[in-house]
């Protein structure tokens, strides 16, 4: 018995260390350059209308897309407390108009940052993976 006191004394410190704050998409967003790794439409994977898209954006809420034969300019949002993005690309092109909308955060890590239309019963999906 002597000997649990101070096993449950160490766990006890050990275990009461801060959260650590969730990152804002802002604070990943800006310090990488990123591409489609998924996007689906439905029940449709168009994942492949991305291939040679980069997508960089800025703190000032600016977005350049470099799609491998031009580059588009657009602007990017965030509503923190809503846990939502808006993301509007100046293109009348199949990936600008599916990819600029207001999304739902849904899931992020310096790696991946997951979007979806619902969060919770998602009809569409904008996955960004960090270009290494």
């Amino acid at each position: 018995m002597k000997y649990l006191v101070p096993f449950f004394l160490v766990f006890l410190v050990a275990s009461c260390r801060a959260p650590e704050e969730t990152p804002t998409f802002s604070s990943l967003i800006v310090k990488n350059q990123w591409k489609v790794g998924f996007a689906r439409d439905f029940s449709n994977n168009v994942t492949g209308i991305y291939n040679g898209w980069r997508f960089s954006f800025s703190a000032a809420g600016t977005l350049t897309v470099t799609t491998g034969t031009s580059t588009l300019s657009g602007t990017w949002q965030e509503n923190v407390p809503a846990r939502k993005v808006r993301l509007l690309i100046n293109s009348s092109t199949t990936p600008a108009a599916f990819a600029s909308k207001e999304w739902d955060l849904v899931f992020m890590n310096p790696g991946r940052i997951k979007l979806a239309d619902n969060r919770f019963s998602p009809s569409r999906e904008l996955y960004f993976d960090r270009v290494p």
